[in-house]
């Protein structure tokens, strides 16, 4: 990926006094402020918001500050949700006040109105600049308090004899402001010492039976790699739920971890749990979780890490609000962004890779792995003809559904059944699952193959241990990415029986776990401390259960 053509001075000179084998714990002095700059559109005002970035450059170079405005909006956004996305991420915003701005619609009824809100929600500092001068008397700006109007002498920028003396006083009121917002409490703990790297965060398992999609491992492996030396690269993994577009991203990330000196991890969804989420990431890059108090902030401080750091691959499911891309990753970054996703809107997004459903061959091949019929990297030589054929029917039955194909290949495994008998058995359960279909269990207009598989697991559930069947149906009504099988032993008696009596047996319980692992309902995650569950397997649990039982 390369070294930045334009490494900043503030790090070349921490990393002086860092030898080469201690180089990554170095970390920044100062944490970064992100700075939104309200500027109209007319000529000699941004001819004054130029020479005042200049001035700004030291600030910058020591990564102490982030610059924002509109000029750096994606061409592929509309301006206003840019605009609005940046005041957002700011933790100041600055006005740089001349007649234009006020003349300006954008500037007072957009940009000052969304500011506002923010002072007023998240804190953010507005401070006001006089570029040129003004007759302002009388404005208001509602019950929202304004720093002190730069320069310090009430004299407009433009108006000084020597415009630098008057641009170096501006600047020395920002950094005053940025210091007021950075000085630490005399309360606040030290931060976490950042952890080595390389650093690979990824929280679930690779799949032992991943069967290769060749065609979007090509194609993710050439957008990120080829053609010119972009600093930061974005790619999307769309498609429906169940298709396997996360055990795609694992995949990639395990492949190719040894090309990244960090891997991060990100569950975007659904939002109430995206601010645990970040505490959850931030602990693992060395972070403070005081450096963030509340998701505004979190979300500031893993960009700021993002920003100081090269060669990193960021991973980001269940992706649904796009806007969190321009809060989260930095404008001036060095790594690789993979974005998972389950939209239909593919206009909007970032270099699109489709995920279809699993192609009949690579079908057929996962199903055999899973059921341990062929070795995990066996190849499709090593099945018999007949073997393919019974294989390929139940690809055809369950509609290439990846999700599907991983429950039958698992209950063929644990019941030792043949292949033709699971068929058989298949068939003979589809009656029970139209029952359901009343519920909506359709994928267009045909009933959802999952519907089927889930029902014959469950059953086969309920014959070997009833109690683990109680224990699924719990599961899916929790969190289904942190399923902490321990908390819920250690909560046995805020539950009814016979889940009480399951969870205050550890044998019974670890049993009924395993009994749910094998039959792949549950999985656990990369630090064996949790569990989780497919989303689809979750809601369609859920829905055997009558209203009374739920």
């Amino acid at each position: 990926m390369g070294n930045r053509e334009h490494p900043f001075v503030g790090r070349f000179f921490l990393e002086m006094f860092c030898s080469e084998e201690k180089r990554h714990l170095c970390v920044p002095m100062f944490k970064m402020t992100t700075i939104f700059f309200c500027v109209a559109d007319e000529s000699q005002d941004r001819s004054l918001f130029q020479e005042l970035l200049k001035h700004l450059s030291v600030q910058k170079r020591q990564d102490r500050i982030e610059e924002l405005y509109d000029s750096l909006i994606d061409p592929g956004s509309t301006r206003n949700d840019g605009i609005l996305t940046f005041i957002r991420r700011a933790h100041i915003i600055v006005l740089l006040i001349t007649p234009d701005f006020f003349h300006s619609n954008q500037c007072v009824e957009v940009e000052l109105h969304v500011a506002l809100e923010q002072h007023r929600t998240k804190g953010a500092q507005i401070l006001p600049v006089l570029l040129r001068p003004t007759e302002w008397e009388g404005f208001s700006f509602g019950q929202s308090h304004l720093l002190p109007l730069l320069p310090p002498n009430g004299l407009a920028v433009s108006s000084w004899k020597n415009r630098d003396e008057a641009l170096v006083e501006v600047t020395k009121g920002i950094r005053h402001a940025i210091n007021a917002l950075t000085r630490p409490s005399d309360d606040s703990p030290p931060p976490i010492q950042p952890v080595p790297l390389p650093l690979w965060t990824l929280p679930y398992r690779r799949n032992p039976v991943f069967t290769d999609r060749k065609e979007i491992m090509t194609e993710l492996r050439q957008g990120f790699t080829s053609g010119q030396n972009i600093a930061l690269r974005m790619q999307t993994l769309h498609g429906s739920e169940g298709v396997g577009k996360t055990a795609i991203a694992v995949e990639y990330a395990c492949r190719f971890r040894y090309d990244y000196q960090a891997i991060v991890w990100l569950n975007a969804s659904p939002p109430e749990l995206l601010s645990a989420n970040l505490v959850t990431l931030m602990d693992q890059l060395g972070i403070s979780p005081h450096d963030g108090s509340d998701t505004h902030q979190r979300i500031a401080t893993v960009r700021q890490w993002l920003r100081q750091h090269e060669q990193w691959l960021g991973i980001l499911d269940n992706l649904e609000d796009f806007h969190l891309i321009n809060q989260l990753l930095p404008l001036q970054g060095n790594g690789h962004v993979l974005l998972i996703t389950a939209t239909q809107a593919t206009e909007e997004l970032l270099s699109p890779i489709l995920v279809p459903q699993i192609s009949a061959d690579e079908g057929a091949l996962l199903l055999l792995r899973r059921a341990h019929l062929l070795s995990e990297r066996a190849s499709r030589i090593a099945a018999s003809e007949s073997m393919l054929f019974q294989a390929s029917a139940i690809v055809r039955a369950v509609a290439s559904s990846s999700l599907a194909l991983d429950q039958a290949g698992a209950y063929i495994k644990e019941t030792h059944c043949s292949l033709s008998s699971y068929l058989q058995r298949y068939h003979r359960h589809q009656w029970q699952a139209r029952l359901f279909a009343r519920y909506g269990w359709f994928v267009n207009n045909r009933l959802d193959p999952m519907t089927t598989t889930l029902l014959l697991t469950l059953q086969k559930i309920a014959q070997i241990n009833p109690q683990a069947l109680k224990l699924v149906q719990f599961f899916a009504f929790l969190h289904p990415d942190t399923l902490a099988h321990e908390m819920i032993r250690q909560g046995t008696l805020s539950l009814a029986h016979p889940l009480s009596a399951l969870t205050a047996n550890p044998h019974a319980f670890n049993e009924a776990l395993a009994l749910l692992q094998h039959f792949s309902l549950v999985h656990l995650r990369a630090d064996s401390t949790t569990m989780y569950m497919h989303r689809i397997v979750q809601a369609l649990i859920r829905k055997t259960l009558s209203n009374t039982q739920q």
